[in-house]
């Protein structure tokens, strides 16, 4: 008989552990597959000047995105665009743009300051960049929806050494090239 009791406890405890974990199993699947979005920008200030400011405009062509960026500021401005997609649901690419979309020579997309497409000229205030044309092409078995991140970067023009333009993105000064990779064909009347 003794056992018997044993055994109901034992039984009961067991159900209450099994509660415990079926009740909180939900929140942490929750938790763990939560997404959030994120937009804005860190400003960058050089002392005496405000800090520039841009913003980035995106249109769906195709299921595809035309990328340009404005200057929002009372200052010139440096900018750079990098695109971000899941590598399971999508192949991403600069299939088109004009040639003042600049990927530096020996670029690719590995590495933090790598992947980076820079706009070669100083934007004036109210000024917008010419479109970047992002190809999407969905992959077999893709989500049956996902993002394609923009991230745009901006920064006040400093003065360095040789380089005719350059600016401090996210900390280190980069030199802007003149000339870069072909990223795409060029094609008159998408500035």
């Amino acid at each position: 008989m003794r056992s018997d009791g044993f055994t109901r406890r034992g039984a009961a405890v067991l159900l209450a552990a099994l509660l415990c974990v079926a009740a909180t199993a939900g929140t942490a699947l929750a938790y763990y597959t939560d997404t959030a979005r994120a937009s804005g920008m860190v400003p960058l200030a050089i002392p005496d000047d405000p800090p520039p400011s841009t913003e980035v405009e995106e249109e769906l062509v195709d299921g595809s995105k035309d990328v340009v960026v404005r200057n929002t500021g009372d200052v010139p401005a440096l900018v750079r665009v990098r695109v971000i997609c899941a590598e399971a649901n999508a192949d991403v690419a600069i299939t088109r743009a004009t040639p003042d979309w600049v990927l530096p020579e020996g670029q690719s997309a590995a590495g933090e300051q790598r992947g980076w497409y820079y706009y070669n000229r100083l934007l004036a205030p109210g000024e917008a960049t010419s479109v970047l044309h992002v190809g999407v092409e969905p992959k077999e078995g893709a989500a049956a929806e996902f993002d394609v991140v923009v991230v745009q970067q901006c920064a006040a023009e400093v003065t360095s050494g040789e380089a005719p333009l350059a600016g401090l993105f996210a900390g280190v000064e980069v030199a802007v090239p003149a000339q870069g990779q072909p990223i795409g064909p060029y094609v008159p009347g998408d500035e």
